[in-house]
C-alpha cells in the first residue's frame, strides 16, 4: 500500500485535528514553539495528503492554535487578517474556540499521518474549513487599497475604531469597490460601493448588519466620498459582484501602523 492510501485509510483529510498526544509527540521531536492546550489543524488539501509519492509531496501543513474562553466577534469569518477565533465543535455538545495566527504554522513529515488517526473528541464543521483555508489565501491574495483613501479613513482612526466595534459579528466579508479605482487627482472625491456579506444561517440579521454598515457608509460621507451600501446573504449575491470588488479587511489601517488588535499574550514570544 502506498503512503497516500495509507494517511487516507486513516481518515486523514484537510481540516482534521491531531490528538493532544501525537502534538506532543511532535513539539517534543521537532522543538516547536507550543503552550499548553494547543490545538493542531491539518490545513494541507486533502489531495496533497493522499498523493501516493511522498519524494514529491513529503509534507504536510498543520496550524497551531490555542484555545481562548471567549470569542471576539472581530475575529470571527477571517475579517482580522492577522488573527482568527474559529469554533472547534465538541462530540460531547458545545464548541471551544481557537484562536489563531498565520504564522503558527508547521510543516510535518507526511508520512507521521500514516501512523496516526485524526482526533475523535473535536471537528471541524466544513463551513469553517472553508472559512480557515481562505483566511489564509488573504495573506497572499488580498488586494491593496489606494493610499489616497487609507489616509482619507485615517483622519478619522477614533470614528472607525468606534464604528468597528459595532459591527454585527455575522458580517462574513466586507466588500469595497471605489471609483476612480486609484489615487485621487485633486480635483476628484471617491465613489464609494460597499456591501457587507451574512451567512445564510444569519439572514434574520440583515437588518442589523445593514444598520451597522450605513455607520461606516456616514463615516465616509463625512470624508467626501459619495456611498452606496447593501447587506446581503451569501446566496443572495453572484460571485461576479463579490469578484469585481476588494475584500475590505476592517483593521486594515493597523497594516500602516500600530495593530487595532495586539496579540494575545500566549502567542506575544
Amino acid at each position: 500500500m502506498d503512503i497516500g492510501s495509507e494517511i487516507g485509510e486513516r481518515g486523514w483529510g484537510q481540516g482534521c485535528l491531531l490528538h493532544d498526544a501525537d502534538l506532543r509527540a511532535l513539539v517534543a521531536a521537532e522543538g516547536f514553539d507550543c503552550h499548553e492546550g494547543a490545538v493542531a489543524i491539518v490545513v494541507s488539501q486533502s489531495c496533497d495528503l493522499a498523493n501516493r509519492d511522498l519524494e514529491s509531496e513529503p509534507f504536510a501543513e498543520v496550524i497551531i492554535g490555542q484555545r481562548v474562553a471567549t470569542c471576539s466577534h472581530d475575529l470571527l469569518y477571517g475579517k482580522h487578517p492577522r488573527r482568527l477565533h474559529l469554533p472547534i465543535q465538541c462530540n460531547e455538545g458545545g464548541t471551544l474556540t481557537l484562536d489563531l495566527v498565520p504564522w503558527q504554522r508547521r510543516q510535518i513529515r507526511r508520512e507521521l499521518l500514516a501512523g496516526w488517526v485524526p482526533a475523535d473528541n473535536h471537528y471541524l464543521l466544513r463551513d469553517d474549513i472553508a472559512i480557515l483555508t481562505a483566511w489564509l489565501a488573504q495573506r497572499y491574495v488580498r488586494s491593496a487599497l489606494p493610499d489616497s483613501f487609507n489616509d482619507l479613513i485615517a483622519q478619522k482612526r477614533k470614528k472607525w475604531k468606534k464604528i468597528r466595534k459595532k459591527l454585527s459579528g455575522h458580517v462574513s466579508g466586507l466588500f469595497v469597490e471605489l471609483n476612480p479605482s486609484g489615487e485621487l487627482a485633486p480635483d476628484q472625491r471617491y465613489s464609494v460601493n460597499l456591501l457587507a456579506l451574512v451567512p445564510v444561517v444569519h439572514k434574520a440579521s440583515l437588518g442589523e448588519v445593514q444598520a451597522d454598515v450605513q455607520r461606516l457608509s456616514d463615516l465616509m460621507k463625512e470624508l467626501g466620498m459619495e456611498v452606496n451600501t447593501a447587506a446581503k446573504a451569501e446566496d443572495d449575491i453572484s460571485y461576479a459582484v463579490v469578484r469585481r470588488m476588494t475584500r475590505f479587511p476592517l483593521e486594515y489601517l493597523s497594516l500602516r501602523g500600530e495593530p487595532f488588535d495586539p496579540l494575545p499574550a500566549e502567542f506575544d514570544i
